[in-house]
Parts: C-alpha cells; sequence; structure tokens
C-alpha cells in the first residue's frame, strides 16, 4: 500500500476456491493446524478518501480469474472487473445514481447490486460489498465478532507486518462446489521499535499490506 499525494494505492488479492475435491490448489489451510483461541481484534485503520485499489479475484471453483480496479474521484466510486469474457464498469455516485456500463457490448444500465454481490463469501467479513474500501473497513468489525488471533510476523514489500488469522464457518449451499469455511488474513504494518518506519510521515499506521480471504472445503 502506497500513499502518493493523498491517494492509497492498494494491490488486493482474493482467492475462492483454495481447495477443490479434497486437492490443495493454491495452499494448505492454516486452519489445519490449531485454530485460533483467542478473541484479538484489529486495530483501527482507514483508507484515505481519494484511493485507488488493484488487484484479481481467483475462483479455483469455477477456474476463473478476474482483475478488479477502484478508483474514487470528487463525487464517484468507480468499480472495473475484467475477465476473458467481459468488462463491467461500476458507476456509483449516490444510492440513487448507481450505473453499469458494460464496456464489451456498449450497454448502460442502472444496476441494482453492488460490484461484489456476486462473491457472496465475502459477506461474511462486510454486510456492505458496494466498494473494496467498504469490504476492508468491515474488517475491523469482523474481527472483533470472530475467533482470531497474531501470529508471526511477515514482511510484504520490504515491511514487517503482523499478522493476524481467524478461521470461521462459511455458507452452507446446495451446489457441491459450495464451500463451508472461510480462512482470512490480514497483515498491516506494526508500530513497533524494531519495525522500519516508512519513507514518509503521510502513511497511516497501521498500514493495510495484505489481505487473503480463502474458502475451504475443509480445514483437514
Amino acid at each position: 500500500m502506497v500513499t502518493i499525494a493523498g491517494m492509497t494505492l492498494l494491490q488486493l488479492a482474493i482467492v475462492l476456491g483454495a481447495v477443490v475435491g479434497g486437492n490443495s490448489i493454491a495452499f494448505q489451510p492454516e486452519c489445519s493446524l490449531p485454530t485460533p483461541q483467542k478473541n484479538e481484534s484489529l486495530p483501527v485503520f482507514k483508507i484515505l478518501p481519494s484511493y485507488k485499489i488493484s488487484g484479481e479475484i481467483t475462483d479455483w471453483t469455477n477456474k476463473t480469474v478476474a482483475s478488479i480496479t477502484e478508483l474514487t474521484k470528487t463525487d464517484r466510486i468507480a468499480t472495473v472487473i475484467s475477465d476473458r469474457q467481459s468488462t463491467l464498469h461500476w458507476i456509483f455516485m449516490s444510492p440513487d445514481q448507481r450505473f453499469l456500463h458494460n464496456i464489451t457490448s456498449g450497454k448502460c444500465a442502472a444496476f441494482p447490486s453492488p460490484p461484489l454481490s456476486t462473491y457472496s463469501q465475502l459477506s461474511l467479513i462486510s454486510k456492505d460489498l458496494s466498494s473494496l474500501s467498504t469490504l476492508i473497513s468491515g474488517l475491523v468489525d469482523f474481527s472483533k465478532s470472530s475467533q482470531g488471533e497474531f501470529r508471526d510476523n511477515r514482511v510484504i514489500a520490504g515491511v514487517e507486518g503482523v499478522r493476524w488469522v481467524a478461521c470461521v464457518n462459511g455458507t452452507n449451499g446446495t451446489s457441491n462446489l459450495q464451500v463451508e469455511f472461510i480462512m482470512n488474513q490480514v497483515i498491516f504494518a506494526g508500530d513497533s521499535d524494531q519495525s522500519l518506519k516508512p519513507p514518509s510521515p503521510a502513511f497511516s499506521n497501521p498500514l493495510l499490506l495484505f489481505v487473503r480471504v480463502a474458502e475451504f472445503g475443509n480445514f483437514s
């Protein structure tokens, strides 16, 4: 995450269906280890009003990858999700002014649902899926109501991060592809005497460095 001239730039990765049919595709579930026994909440962190977030949403179950970019302007939030089939551009100006522009077909219409509503698993983290920023902001409330704890530190892009892990029940569905658990990991910059300071005082602290949401059929 980088702050330049009052704008926050954040890279985000979301992985869905990390294990399919009992075979690990992306990574082993950390929740197969002793699950978190503590209720350690995340500290409050914020994204500046002016921001750009970009990343990828990988769905191993449906074998799809989509790029996602979100950018704020003075009067709107613009979210673009693009895959091999289409590029969709959501424009949110107010609750009464919400538009969806299908860049591939050229059609434009009012949209009834937010961009992230397709990924219903994320509703366990935030009830507001209208934007990536509301999803990230929902992490703090999520940590207060979920069993989570701080574990070992990790270095992300040269910055030491304090890692927080939670393992929670997911949604039950009628499809065999519907998973039952979600693992959520957050790494943010700490403020210890040993941590290196950011290059600019404009950086907020704690600083969100990495978010991973992973689905598993089970944690064994």
